[in-house]
């Protein structure tokens, strides 16, 4: 199965109230785009983002929040070595 395959899987099951599933998803896809991908790399940001989505669905604001304040950190260092 392809990352692209496993993230829209993760995002329909998000969509279909099956959060907890989709987030255990999410955590397998991520792992192994920063592991393949690099850290830096859009799609895992994009990867991220959704886990943000998916725990405050399900009422666990605060981990979505710390994962908001990772991707924001993360997002401004990549876009700082672009300039």
């Amino acid at each position: 199965q392809t990352l692209l395959a496993r993230y829209t899987r993760a995002l329909l099951l998000a969509g279909l109230d099956q959060g907890e599933v989709a987030l255990r998803e999410i955590d397998e896809v991520s792992s192994i785009e920063s592991r393949v991908l690099g850290k830096a790399h859009p799609q895992l940001m994009l990867t991220k983002m959704l886990r943000a989505r998916v725990l405050d669905d399900l009422g666990r604001s605060e981990e979505a929040l710390a994962e908001i304040d990772e991707l924001t950190t993360a997002s401004k260092a990549s876009l700082g070595k672009r300039r």
